[in-house]
């Protein structure tokens, strides 16, 4: 029994060579195309060059930590303030209550100014004032009358 290269059905071996030398360079393109951009050389160096200048860029390492613990501080502050603050308010009910006694005291201070100013430009101290005023003239003019007649019997 002589073999042939020949597959069951009848074709060749020399009829798959094409296909294996297809898949084969099919394969080979693939892998260059994925190695170029797997590791592109002129990028490699724009890479390099961004990181450096973000590294020159950088703060150093003390001067992070220290504006770190400013920030830790800075927050530990701010929360005490606002404890403080808290309890330093008053509740709704609270405000309500002292905004009706402020209103009421207000009102008090404001009656006690119209009596003051009643008394102050009231129509019978208007009278009182003038009669007063009228008095006082009466004793200037008395005392003027007192003086000319000493002046005239001393001369």
């Amino acid at each position: 029994m002589t073999t042939t290269n020949s597959s069951s059905n009848g074709k060749s071996s020399s009829a798959i060579v094409p296909w294996i030398a297809i898949v084969m360079s099919v394969v080979i393109s693939l892998a260059g195309a994925f190695w170029t951009v797997a590791n592109p050389r002129d990028d490699i160096k724009q890479v390099e060059v961004r990181l450096q200048s973000q590294i020159d860029r950088s703060l150093p390492r003390s001067v992070h930590d220290e504006a770190i613990l400013r920030l830790d501080r800075d927050i530990v502050r701010l929360s005490d303030e606002l404890l403080r603050q808290r309890t330093n308010t008053l509740s709704r009910d609270e405000m309500a209550k002292f905004e009706i006694n402020n209103a009421s005291r207000m009102e008090g201070q404001a009656n006690r100014l119209l009596k003051l100013e009643d008394e102050l430009h009231g129509s019978s101290n208007i009278g009182k004032a003038m009669d007063r005023m009228q008095e006082h003239l009466l004793e200037v003019d008395r005392r003027l009358l007192g003086i000319v007649r000493d002046t005239k019997q001393g001369t």
